[in-house]
């Protein structure tokens, strides 16, 4: 895998020239809404060979649960780009009301036709108690941790349904509430959930819900797109494991730039890369995950 950072003056055709491939490669797997204008430093994937366009699928590097709106964007481009979304999708999930107009920097969540069905997420979420997952197998399988998406589109209209889910004695399903409550991240109600649930027996959820409580409290300054690690990583400075890096603690706010910036095979899987600038020092690089449903941040 090959990621290019687009330099000044440069152009699709101008990139392909310089890796032996052909515009139209790079374009079937990077999302590109507007070959002639690209964002300088955007990071697009060279594709190899053939294997590595049909590798793509489900989603375009890019773009993974959310993408970020970059200049020459619009939601009929997004939409035609990445699968499994819609124009009505988008704007419905991202609350675009009365327009399709994006702009550059928005960060969209992807995958959703619409607003999910709030009783429908709640009886996903009810069963008897020796069903219940242990919380490392939900952690591995990712089961609550992708619902909190939905929770997320459903947002502070939801938040009345997920509180009872904090006395739950299923520790799993507490940690996909208090995930999903650090993913809607603003209101009252909310943070009231947040606070709560920093009291947890489970001394792992009661630090989600405090990183989740902080970053409630910066979205009014930096809005949803800031977010906040879960656990300690090594920010690289480019996506290869010869790069070097930077220790970025748990609970370090920052944003992203531009989601699934290519994928590297691991002894345990693959990682995933994110380019995210930190908040507080400005620094850039790559954060990586393992796997597209790999969690690292609310």
């Amino acid at each position: 895998m090959l990621v290019h950072e687009v330099r000044a003056n440069e152009n699709l055709q101008t990139i392909a020239r310089q890796y032996g491939v052909t515009a139209d490669a790079i374009m079937q797997v990077n999302v590109i809404c507007n070959p002639n204008h690209l964002l300088l430093g955007l990071p697009l994937v060279i594709p190899q060979d053939e294997s590595e366009i049909a590798e793509i699928t489900p989603w375009k590097y890019g773009a993974n649960h959310y993408y970020v709106v970059v200049p020459g964007d619009t939601l009929t481009c997004i939409a035609n780009q990445i699968p499994r979304n819609s124009v009505e999708g988008l704007r419905k999930s991202n609350r675009l009301y009365g327009t399709n107009q994006v702009s550059p920097g928005m960060e969209l969540i992807l995958g959703f036709g619409g607003i999910p069905d709030i009783d429908a997420l709640v009886d996903r979420w009810t069963f008897p108690v020796e069903e219940c997952l242990d919380l490392i197998d939900a952690l591995r399988i990712g089961s609550f941790e992708r619902l909190s998406y939905s929770w997320e589109v459903v947002g502070e209209r939801g938040v009345p349904y997920l509180l009872p889910f904090l006395q739950h004695p299923c520790e799993s399903l507490r940690f996909g509430a208090v995930l999903s409550l650090g993913r809607i991240g603003i209101g009252i109600e909310t943070r009231a959930g947040l606070e709560q649930a920093t009291r947890d027996r489970d001394p792992f959820i009661a630090k989600i819900a405090r990183l989740g409580l902080k970053r409630h409290q910066l979205i009014p300054r930096w809005t949803k797109r800031v977010h906040v690690n879960i656990f300690a990583v090594d920010l690289m400075s480019n996506p290869n494991e010869y790069s070097p890096t930077t220790l970025v603690r748990e609970g370090t706010p920052f944003i992203v730039h531009r989601y699934n910036v290519g994928a590297r095979p691991t002894a345990t899987g693959t990682n995933v890369y994110d380019l995210i600038q930190l908040v507080e020092t400005g620094e850039v690089g790559y954060l990586p995950r393992e796997g597209l449903a790999g969690m690292y941040m609310i």
